[in-house]
């Protein structure tokens, strides 16, 4: 994609390669999936306060 090849507007270097650094620092996904969230059932009073 040429978006990627352009220079950052903040940081030296391209788009491209400023993501490939933050790729190699990244920790692998777990080999066993598991659910990212937890749903709790609660009241909230009328002004919309989590009780």
């Amino acid at each position: 994609d040429k978006d990627m090849e352009r220079n950052h507007y903040k940081k030296s270097g391209t788009i491209v390669e400023l993501f490939m650094e933050d790729k190699e620092a990244m920790n692998p996904l777990p080999k066993v999936p598991f659910e990212a969230y937890r749903l709790e059932l609660t009241i909230a009073d009328k002004n919309l306060t989590v009780i």
